[in-house]
C-alpha cells in the first residue's frame, strides 16, 4: 500500500512526503508494522504526530533525518535509529538538500487499513487502551 499527501508522483522525487506499508499486522500477527518513510529534499513541512498506542523505531537508510521528541531536537544519519515511546509527540522533516529514506517500525502493529499519511496510526490493538 503507497500513500502519500497531494503532489506526489510516483517514479519521481515528490515535493510531499511519501510512506509505503512494506508489512502491516496481517503479516506479523499484530506484532509489528513496516513502513518506509521517504521526505523530499529541503521538506520543511514538518511531519507532526502522536501515536498514543504504539512504540515507534526509526532507522535511517539515506539522507539526515531532523527528529524532534517531546522538545529535543536531532539529526538521524544513515545507519543510526531513534526510538521513540508511545504517546510522545514528534515531527519529522529533512533540513537538508539529500532525499531522506528511513523505515519506521511501529509494535504493536496497528489497523492495515491506513488511508492517510498524515496519520497512518488508525486505531490501537483492542489489548491496549490509550
Amino acid at each position: 500500500m503507497d500513500f502519500a499527501s497531494p503532489g506526489f508522483v510516483l517514479g519521481s522525487i515528490s515535493a510531499a512526503p511519501h510512506y509505503k506499508l512494506l508489512l502491516s499486522g496481517a503479516d506479523t500477527a499484530e506484532a509489528f508494522g513496516l513502513i518506509t518513510l521517504t521526505l523530499p529534499p529541503h521538506d520543511d513541512s514538518p511531519l507532526s504526530t502522536s501515536d498514543l498506542c504504539h512504540a515507534k523505531g526509526c532507522y535511517v537508510v539515506r539522507g539526515t533525518l531532523a527528529v524532534t521528541i517531546a522538545d529535543r531536537t536531532i539529526t538521524v544519519q544513515p545507519g543510526e535509529a531513534v526510538y521513540i515511546a508511545p504517546g510522545v509527540q514528534h515531527t519529522y522533516w529533512n533540513p537538508t538538500a539529500t532525499l531522506v529514506e528511513a523505515l519506521l517500525i511501529l509494535t504493536p502493529s496497528y489497523s492495515s487499513g491506513a488511508e492517510s499519511s498524515d496519520h497512518y496510526i488508525v486505531s490501537c490493538p483492542s489489548h491496549i487502551t490509550a
